[in-house]
């Protein structure tokens, strides 16, 4: 295999454990928000106004964030 192939094979590991590190850490943190929340839904406060719309600009800004891995 040439070098450049070893290198893209290098850089789509590295991608992909430092994917899977934010992936169990968000699962840590889901999982602790999870325990910290009401059973029935009666109970969960239901977000107003600033906070739903601060959820949702959230929610886009996460989707924009993905790692974009140079080809060589």
């Amino acid at each position: 295999m040439p070098a450049s192939d070893w290198t893209a094979l290098a850089n789509n590991l590295r991608v992909i454990y430092l994917n899977l590190g934010i992936f169990f850490r968000c699962q840590e943190e889901a999982n602790i928000a999870i325990d910290d929340c009401p059973r029935d839904s009666s109970e969960r406060p239901t977000p107003s106004g600033d906070q739903a719309e601060s959820a949702e600009r959230t929610t886009q800004d996460m989707e924009g964030d993905k790692a974009e891995v140079p080809l060589n």
